[in-house]
């Protein structure tokens, strides 16, 4: 009964408490610490689920932690740059940047600016 029905009403308790020989509050105790049980269940399942799907991600989180030790600069073959040697390249390129520009302005004739 509880699958098809876990919220009786009075009519239904009154029912089932005559059938079972129980008292009504008896009957929906019952049915109240069995949604209660059901509940938990399905929660424990779920966090079950999603400590593998963690599990799962976590190693394939290390196997890419790994995998990007391992990379390589295309051009050369040899390690790639890190953060640090990333900026002062793009500082260089910046500065080479604003150098070729002061060189084009001064280049040009001030009636083509």
């Amino acid at each position: 009964f509880f699958k098809e029905c876990q919220h009786p009403d009075d009519n239904q308790r009154r029912q089932l408490s005559r059938e079972l020989g129980l008292e009504s509050k008896q009957i929906k105790f019952w049915f109240q610490n069995k949604r209660t049980q059901t509940k938990a269940l399905n929660e424990r399942a779920d966090n079950n689920a999603l400590k593998v799907e963690n599990e799962k991600i976590q190693c394939e989180n290390l196997a890419i932690r790994e995998a990007l030790k391992n990379v390589t600069c295309p051009n050369c073959g040899g390690p790639p740059f890190g953060e640090e040697e990333r900026q002062l390249n793009v500082q260089k390129l910046k500065m080479q940047n604003s150098h070729l520009k002061q060189e084009a302005s001064l280049s040009v004739p001030s009636k083509f600016i």
